[in-house]
């Protein structure tokens, strides 16, 4: 059974959301916690929210941990202090997800007692189809508005690699909200720095991570190679192309031809440019995506005029 009446207060709400939403969030009630490695729970109030740390109570830990030093950048604790510089007003991008808050857990009740902790904290969203369900939902994919998206998401990575030296390093379906048809990039919680590097020694042996190249990157083309994964899942969503196509060492060409797509050749240069390492650094990656965005949104309107 799940435990209930989790007792908290915000640390910090986003100025910015609807005057009402804002009322609403001092009544705003948790009651389910975490249990073992289930770390998101949706509230009774139609928001969700992820709870930072895994364990419910962890002795070990240092109870003064600050979450929001810039050092964590560094280590996998990153999530924390970008979300609140963002709810700070310090990330200023229209395709930086909304986020509601972020709220500290001071006790919950646990096998009918109250147990206090000082070391866990909850990050609170709108609750958002992710694009995994978007695309389930979706049966027609829109190409134009596919790579604008792609386009925006690259366009955060320049803009948050410029202002913290920072990478994401899980790009994939389930760490992509959608709203109104934009996609959100969020899980900020895995990051590479500027200067580190990938070692393909190290690369996991099973689990959802396609995003993990075959061969040692920097932190950079680790993101640029997930970024040609993304665009290729998305385009073979309803082709079973699955994120165990790239578990283990793939030929390109055996994927592509599955996606039986009449414009898959719109954007087939650009992902083998990705897979055979011919971009190095996101700049670039970002120009030639714009070109493929102009080539999309010209073969749309050649359909439209009938030409």
């Amino acid at each position: 059974m799940e435990n209930i009446f989790v007792g908290h207060n915000f640390i910090k709400i986003n100025n910015n959301i609807d005057k009402n939403l804002y009322i609403n969030l001092y009544n705003f009630n948790i009651t389910s916690y975490q249990i073992n490695y289930k770390r998101i729970k949706k509230t009774d109030n139609g928001y969700v929210i992820k709870f930072f740390k895994y364990s419910l109570i962890d002795k070990i830990m240092d109870p003064t941990y600050n979450f929001f030093n810039i050092n964590n950048l560094d280590c996998t604790d990153a999530e924390p202090f970008i979300i609140l510089e963002y709810l700070n007003n310090k990330i200023d991008h229209p395709y930086f997800f909304k986020y509601t808050g972020i709220t500290k857990i001071n006790n919950f009740f646990h096998h009918n007692e109250y147990v206090k902790t000082s070391f866990n904290i909850g990050i609170v969203m709108e609750n958002c189809e992710t694009l995994d369900q978007y695309l389930d939902r979706n049966v027609k994919l829109n190409l134009t508005e596919f790579i604008k998206n792609i386009c925006n998401i690259v366009d955060l990575s320049i803009y948050i690699k410029n202002k913290y030296n920072i990478y994401h390093a899980d790009v994939k379906l389930d760490n992509i909200l959608v709203k109104d048809n934009t996609y959100y990039l969020i899980d900020w919680e895995t990051i590479y720095h500027k200067y580190d590097m990938y070692y393909n020694i190290d690369r996991p042996s099973n689990g959802n991570t396609e995003m993990y190249p075959h061969y040692d990157a920097s932190g950079e083309y680790f993101f640029i190679y997930s970024i040609g994964i993304l665009m290729i899942r998305i385009l073979g969503y309803h082709f079973n192309i699955k994120y165990t196509d790239f578990v283990k060492e793939f030929i390109l060409e055996n994927i592509l031809e599955k996606i039986i797509l009449d414009d898959i050749v719109l954007f087939e240069d650009l992902i083998y440019d990705i897979y055979e390492k011919k971009i190095e650094n996101i700049e670039d990656l970002k120009n030639k995506l714009e070109y493929v965005k102009t080539m999309t949104i010209i073969n749309d309107k050649r359909y439209y005029l009938d030409i």
